[in-house]
């Protein structure tokens, strides 16, 4: 079951669903390190 959603910077994308998960995991860490970095 694929799911077609909106991210901002990527445009349009369709992924499996863990791949969702994982993706969302991704930036969430990204941010974290971006924000320790500011600190």
């Amino acid at each position: 079951m694929r799911h077609r959603f909106q991210v901002s910077g990527f445009g349009c994308q369709e992924m499996e669903f863990s791949e969702l998960i994982d993706f969302i995991g991704l930036m969430e860490l990204i941010e974290l390190i971006e924000n320790d970095r500011h600190s």
